[in-house]
């Protein structure tokens, strides 16, 4: 399907069709892939989060075959992703979009249709969009943006929806607006950003808005803002990203701001950033997203975040993404590295690993599970933090048991169990091996079998 008009990028991207797995597959702590994956790869989408669900709208996926402005609904607790009947009026991409406790409103973006030729045609927007979850309705309101506008940042205060930046019709904006969805009512605020800039990401922590990144007429940004509704006040914080970003997914924890990949100008990006306003830090947490990548979309749902789509490299071809991952920061990740050995001892076998990346709350210790077979395995044990070696004895010799570890944190958080790992308790003692430090091993001998 010929495409025409301005399709404007800030970046060259090619818009490649994926599969991914869809297993559950730990990756380093915290991260995941999930099961469910977006029904075709996506990025440049905007999600809100409902109290039950996440709805992800639009996305800059148009192919030979149909071109819309789709809205997914996706259910963490049962991994059903529904596309929902109603759609936006346009296909949209690069739009914002908030949530206020009773609808979604999606704001601008670059808007797609096609045309009596057949030809799909892109515009930027200025437009918002109410949608209704409850009785899957859209509806465009009377309220227009102040210019056209895309890539710009948004939340919601609990009162209004205030919007950052964004792209222009032909330049970047410095303006910061208020929409009431009481009134609607668009006012541009007296306060503007210190640089007109678009691609930045923004949160509400409860008291005031924090926009992190964005490009900026001189190039990538790693400034961290912070707005204040009340007395329409901006201050440029101290504290800065660890370099220059774009295009980054954030969410706010309850606790802290977590910003997901992005771009810094020279590459894509796979680190995940968390920022505590009451400390003003800004720490480059362990885990890594699965492929460098930015133009996501995320959600917090009160317990982790979800992170929809992007365009990454997963090789040496970059390209759209059709991923849902979760991050659960409270969680430490699976122990890594988990092998069986036979001991020296006659039935006995030799438990080893790594410690896993601990994010937020330190390890605290480990429980070891065992069993016959690699389902339905029994807790033997528990060991303290600086341990990683185990040694179980009084096992039937020649007999294969099966084995994985649990890590437990301060936070009371336990990690997913580690792979599985067997061996056959040892027959005849064997001596020690090169590297074997029996004083070192956290030793308990148990009776015959289970």
């Amino acid at each position: 399907m010929p495409m025409t008009g301005t399709r404007p990028q800030p970046l060259l991207l090619v818009l490649l069709l994926i599969t991914v797995s869809s297993a559950n597959v730990e990756v380093e702590a915290g991260i995941m892939e999930t099961a469910t994956n977006l029904p075709r790869a996506n990025y440049w989408m905007s999600s809100v989060w409902t109290g039950e669900a996440a709805y992800i709208f639009g996305g800059n996926v148009c192919d030979d075959t149909s071109c819309d402005g789709h809205i997914l609904r996706y259910d963490p607790g049962t991994g059903d992703i529904t596309t929902m009947t109603a759609t936006l009026p346009t296909l949209t991409y690069a739009a914002s979009a908030v949530w206020t406790g009773d609808a979604a409103y999606v704001f601008g973006g670059t808007g797609c249709a096609e045309d009596p030729n057949g030809d799909i045609v892109c515009n930027d927007l200025d437009t918002i969009v109410r949608y209704d979850p409850a009785d899957d309705d859209v509806a465009l309101m009377n309220a227009t943006l102040p210019t056209i506008n895309r890539m710009m940042g948004a939340v919601w205060s609990g009162e209004a929806a205030y919007i950052f930046g964004g792209y222009g019709d032909t330049a970047r904006l410095d303006t910061i607006v208020r929409y009431d969805p009481a009134t609607d009512n668009v006012t541009v605020m007296e306060t503007t950003l210190p640089t007109p800039a678009y691609a930045m990401s923004a949160v509400w922590n409860g008291e005031a808005a924090y926009i992190y990144g964005g490009r900026g007429a001189t190039g990538y940004l790693d400034t961290i803002l912070r707005y204040e509704p009340r007395t329409d006040t901006l201050t440029i914080l101290e504290a800065t990203l660890p370099n220059p970003n774009i295009g980054m997914a954030a969410v706010w924890s309850g606790q802290a701001a977590y910003l997901f990949g992005g771009h810094d100008g020279g590459a894509y990006q796979d680190s995940i950033f968390r920022h505590d306003p009451t400390t003003t830090t800004v720490t480059t947490m362990t885990s890594r997203l699965l492929v460098p990548s930015y133009l996501m979309s995320a959600v917090w749902n009160g317990d982790a975040a979800y992170v929809f789509g992007g365009y990454g490299c997963p090789a040496s071809t970059c390209q759209a993404l059709d991923t849902i991952l979760q991050y659960d920061p409270q969680r430490p990740g699976a122990p890594p590295d988990v092998t069986a050995v036979p001991g020296d001892g006659i039935g006995e076998i030799v438990l080893t690993w790594s410690a896993p990346d601990a994010e937020v709350h330190p390890i605290t210790g480990y429980t070891i599970y065992r069993g016959n077979g690699p389902e339905g395995l029994k807790a033997i044990a528990d060991v303290d933090a600086d341990t990683t070696r185990y040694l179980d004895g009084g096992l039937v010799p020649t007999l294969t048991y099966h084995y994985h570890v649990v890590a437990h944190n301060t936070g009371g958080y336990s990690s997913r169990p580690s792979e599985t790992a067997s061996a056959e308790a040892s027959l005849v003692p064997r001596g020690p091996m090169p590297g074997d430090d029996r004083s070192s091993a956290f030793s308990q001998h148990v009776p015959v079998g289970l």
